[in-house]
């Protein structure tokens, strides 16, 4: 099959957590209640970097057990966000990370 690179974010903004679901190849990894903190992008509007705080949960684990030779876990240690009208959301980018995959959530 083809492998396919993605996934999405859920922010819980009151309790300032997320759900981070990737599919990296052929192997899905998934974490929640992942506590983060989030940062604007200086010159910009509606960018912001997300850091999440994996600690608490397997994600990276897991993530470096899929062995996909194209992800460093350490792709997902800052995530590039955007908001639409205050709503964080869309085209979730993993620095570093394959080129031309673009995140939705």
């Amino acid at each position: 099959g083809l492998n396919q690179y993605g996934g999405r974010l859920d922010f819980d903004e009151d309790k300032q957590v997320l759900r981070i679901s990737a599919t990296v190849g052929s192997c899905g990894v998934s974490a929640s209640d992942v506590p983060y903190t989030i940062t604007p992008i200086p010159g910009s509007n509606y960018e912001y970097w997300v850091k999440p705080d994996y600690s608490s949960t397997d994600f990276k684990v897991r993530l470096a057990a899929c062995r996909d030779p194209s992800i460093n876990a350490d792709f997902f240690d800052s995530l590039h966000v955007e908001s639409n009208k205050g709503v964080l959301m869309s085209d979730i980018t993993i620095s570093g990370g394959v080129r031309g995959s673009s995140w939705n959530c």
